[in-house]
This record gives structure tokens, C-alpha cells and sequence, in this order.
């Protein structure tokens, strides 16, 4: 039972974490564009800007990754097959973007699997 409730816990902060850091994401993702429309950046990628400019986003990513760690070890503990069947779906949902030669969109990915 302790383990489903952490489980829970850990799975409500991670979706949390997500949504903010989405949000962050599209608004640092909006003044880059901006930024670059103006010719006021001399970043080649969204992945540069953001670095040098945006901190929140990039703490808010971060914690986007430490909560997705600590729920995947919950997943884990209640139902590893399950995890197993959810990492499959991921990778395949996600291996054009992880793989792309484009670094703005092999960098920088929120998934839940929930959208």
C-alpha cells in the first residue's frame, strides 16, 4: 500500500513538473523565435539561446527530469512490467526526435504519454 501511495506522490509531482516546464519551454521557445525574427541573437539553436538566456526554463527542465526519476523508480517498485510496456511506448514515440539531426528538437523533450 506505501509503495502505491509513493507511487501516486510521485506520478502527481512528475505530471506537475511537466506541465510546468512545458510551459516554460513554449514561452523561452517564443522570445528565441522573437529574438531571432529581430536579429537580436546570434545563437544557432534553440538549445544555445536557451542555455545563455532562459535559466528558468532550464531549472524547471531539470526538475522535470528529478521527478521523472523519482516516479520511474515508483513505477517500477509497484509494476515493472507495466514500466517496461511504458518505456517501450516512449522510445517508439519518441525516437524521431531523439534521433533527429536537428538539435532544437532532440533536446530539451517533455513526455508523459499522456496527451
Amino acid at each position: 500500500m506505501a509503495d502505491q501511495v509513493r507511487y501516486e506522490q510521485a506520478k502527481s509531482k512528475w505530471l506537475q513538473a511537466a506541465k510546468e516546464a512545458q510551459s516554460k519551454k513554449d514561452k523561452a521557445r517564443a522570445a528565441y523565435d522573437s529574438d531571432k525574427a529581430d536579429g537580436i541573437t546570434n545563437a544557432s539553436s534553440f538549445t544555445q539561446w536557451v542555455q545563455e538566456n532562459d535559466p528558468a526554463f532550464c531549472q524547471a527542465y531539470l526538475n522535470f527530469q528529478a521527478t521523472e526519476a523519482a516516479y520511474l523508480a515508483a513505477f517500477k517498485n509497484i509494476d515493472s512490467s507495466g514500466l517496461e510496456e511504458w518505456a517501450k511506448k516512449r522510445n517508439t514515440e519518441l525516437a524521431p526526435l531523439k534521433f533527429s539531426s536537428d538539435l532544437d528538437k532532440s533536446q530539451y523533450i517533455i513526455y508523459t504519454g499522456e496527451e
